[in-house]
Parts: structure tokens; C-alpha cells; sequence
């Protein structure tokens, strides 16, 4: 029998241990993973801080230029909202070049944050600065475990070094070759590593009433169900979409992710579905892995967050690249090619053809299911409250 003074005793200091986690709201990947962190510990104090669009607003180019109306940060999402690529690329070469001309400011703003909020545990979900906090965390002895959020991680442990450092810990979401070819191990050790699982929400991990949820949202149980989800900053791309969507001759139901963009509603409803096509449009009301439980096939952008998310449902994808992906999202192609996990479109003129084969083709569907199924995929919540515990025993 477990003696409940100590397990309280235990409680009680765990509560007073203050985490601190560096995100940024470029995208929605970011902020998604850091706020499933902080549910996953919630027996701490956790404090999630927007460091590229908040603390470094004041080291910023773009929001002086802009007579601090706009971040850097504003920038970067306005040109994914618009599928402006090829830009995106470039500005973030530019963002690259910016942290390391001002990598002294950079340590000066983070020191400050982490000594304020007296930190017991540095989180970071954030690429370009792990470098700075790496020594921050040296110099006062704090553990810290960086979290990517892309399967390429090139970008997040660039001159990070754990070597002979105490508690610290790089936390991979997949054991995939292609991911430990990006790390060096004269400077981030093998005891360094671990593969903890992609931090998505508990609520991808929880058993779903597929058939409540089809009735709630008056789905036809004969038809295969389409998900369309661009992520938080895809306006522009569902709508290119749904365009093509809508030409399918099969009857099916389409699940429309607008996420933030509740720009997207007037364009929708404005949009003449035939009589074989009916819809849902799914936004913050209700959670969207309860869409993702019931469909067939998930369309979706390359990036990391929403990937995984539909990996860990084990959904059939097929992957917009109707535009050149963003450099750190290349990687999720080729494990889309190498493992089978779906389809990669390059054209929307594709849209049409590839996703009436995967609606007519079951047995394609659950070929590309057991490939899914067969990917490890670790529950970050319980893999990553262990080391975080571990750090505070």
C-alpha cells in the first residue's frame, strides 16, 4: 500500500518546480506542441514564452521598419497564409542570418527571461536559438531538453552542444535513420538522445466513438470520409482544394479543417457542392482528432505537427507539394516515399484522379493503413513526463 504522505509530499514539490518553455507562433506547429507539453505536466508550473515574436520583438528589423506594428514573425505567417514558398525559404535564411549577427542580444534576452522566472527545466520547440540556450543552460547549471517539431532537425540543433553537459536531452519523434544522419555525436552524445515520441495532444491517444461522431455530425456511414486540413496558416491552398474536390464524380464526405482562418467560411459556403459530395467544416468547437478517428484519407500540407498527428491516427495521406516545401519539411516527403505512407501531389490538376483511386481502391487504403500502422510511434506524454521526472527525483 502506497503511503500517501509521500506520494502528497511528492506532489507538493513538484508543483513548485517552474518550467519554462520557448515556442513562437510562426505557423501553428510551434504552439501546439508546447501547449500539449504543458498538459502533459500539468502537476508543474509551466510557463510557455513566444520567444521569436515576443522577446525578440525588440532585436527585430521587421517590426522597426514597420514602426513596430509588425514581427518578423507576422511576416513569415502572412507569406504561408498566401503558399508563398519559395519566399518563405529565403526569409528564413534571412531569420538564420539575423540570430546569428545578434546571437549576443539573443543570449542577453533569453538569460534575462530564465533568471526572472527563477527556471528549475528549459523546454525549447523552437528552431535557430537551442545553440544560445544550450549555453545559458551551461552556465547555470538548468537542465534542458530540446523538443523539435520537424522531422528535420537540422535547423534546431545547429552548434548545440550536450556534450558533458548534466541533464540535458535532444527528444526525437521517430527512431528514423534519416533524422540521427542530421546529428553529430562529438557534440550531442548518444547519451544524450532519446526517442520520446512526437509531442502531439493527448487527445490523439484516446479511444473514439468513430460511429457518435458520424452521427453527431450526420455523416452518411456508406461513405468514405476525405479530410482536408491545410494546418492553421493554409487559407489559400484549401480553397485550391476544395476547387478540385468538388469535381470527383464518387460520393464521399469531406471534413473542411479551417482552423484559424475564419476567413475561409464565406468562400465555402459560397461553393456549390454536387449532390454526392456533402461536407462538415470543422474548426476550434470541436477537437479535430475527432476527425481525423473517422476518415479515410487525410489531405494535408507537409508539415511536421499536422503529419504526425495523422501518422499517430494511421491515415492514409496524401501530402501537398503543389508548391516547393519548406526546406525542414523536405524530409516528410521522402518518409512518405520511402515508407508508403500515401501520396505526394504536385499539381492540382492531380487532385481529381489520385484521390478517386484512393476512394474506389479499399485494398489500397488498407495496404497504405498497415504501413501507417506499422511506423513506431511512442506516446510523448508518458515518455517525456518520465524524463522530466527523472530530472526532479
Amino acid at each position: 500500500m502506497k503511503d500517501n504522505s509521500v506520494e502528497q509530499n511528492k506532489h507538493e514539490r513538484s508543483e513548485q518546480k517552474k518550467i519554462i518553455i520557448f515556442s513562437c507562433y510562426g505557423g501553428g506547429g510551434h504552439m501546439s506542441a508546447a501547449k500539449a507539453i504543458e498538459n502533459y505536466l500539468s502537476n508543474y508550473q509551466v510557463k510557455i514564452i513566444d520567444a521569436i515574436g515576443g522577446l525578440f520583438a525588440q532585436i527585430d528589423p521587421i517590426y522597426y521598419l514597420t514602426f513596430k506594428y509588425y514581427t518578423g514573425q507576422d511576416f513569415y505567417n502572412y507569406l504561408l497564409r498566401h503558399n508563398r514558398k519559395r519566399i518563405t525559404n529565403l526569409f528564413f535564411y534571412f531569420g538564420a542570418l539575423m540570430c546569428s549577427l545578434r546571437k549576443k542580444s539573443m543570449f542577453r534576452i533569453l538569460e534575462q527571461s530564465i533568471i526572472e522566472e527563477k527556471t528549475d527545466l528549459i523546454i525549447s520547440v523552437i528552431p535557430l536559438v537551442n545553440n544560445v540556450l544550450a549555453e545559458i543552460s551551461r552556465k547555470h547549471s538548468i537542465p534542458y531538453f530540446l523538443v523539435p517539431t520537424d522531422l528535420d532537425i537540422q535547423s534546431f540543433i545547429k552548434e548545440v552542444q550536450f556534450a558533458h553537459q548534466k541533464n540535458s536531452m535532444l527528444c526525437l519523434g521517430y527512431d528514423y535513420p534519416e533524422i540521427k544522419k542530421c546529428i553529430d555525436e562529438k557534440f550531442i552524445p548518444a547519451s544524450h538522445i532519446k526517442v520520446t515520441g512526437f509531442p502531439i495532444r493527448n487527445a490523439f491517444f484516446e479511444k473514439k466513438d468513430c460511429a457518435q461522431i458520424k452521427k453527431d455530425l450526420s455523416i452518411d456511414f456508406s461513405k468514405p470520409v476525405v479530410m482536408l486540413v491545410m494546418g492553421a496558416t493554409g487559407s489559400t491552398a484549401t480553397l485550391s482544394y476544395l476547387q478540385e474536390l468538388i469535381k470527383i464524380t464518387v460520393p464521399f464526405h469531406l471534413i473542411i479543417c479551417v482552423g484559424r482562418s475564419t476567413s475561409l467560411y464565406k468562400p465555402i459556403e459560397k461553393t456549390t457542392f454536387p449532390d454526392h459530395i456533402t461536407y462538415s467544416i470543422f474548426n476550434g468547437n470541436r477537437d479535430i482528432s475527432d476527425a481525423m478517428a473517422i476518415s479515410d484519407l487525410c489531405i494535408t500540407k507537409p508539415g511536421s505537427v499536422t503529419f504526425s498527428e495523422v501518422l499517430y491516427m494511421n491515415i492514409p495521406v496524401i501530402i501537398d507539394n503543389t508548391t516547393p516545401a519548406l526546406i525542414w519539411e523536405c524530409m516528410n516527403l521522402d518518409m512518405v516515399k520511402n515508407y508508403g505512407l500515401g501520396t505526394i501531389i504536385t499539381s492540382y490538376q492531380q487532385i481529381k484522379k489520385i484521390v478517386t483511386t484512393y476512394l474506389i481502391d479499399k485494398e489500397l487504403r488498407i495496404m497504405t493503413k498497415n504501413n501507417i500502422v506499422a511506423i513506431a510511434k511512442k506516446d510523448f506524454g508518458k515518455e517525456f513526463k518520465k524524463l522530466v521526472d527523472g530530472v526532479f527525483e
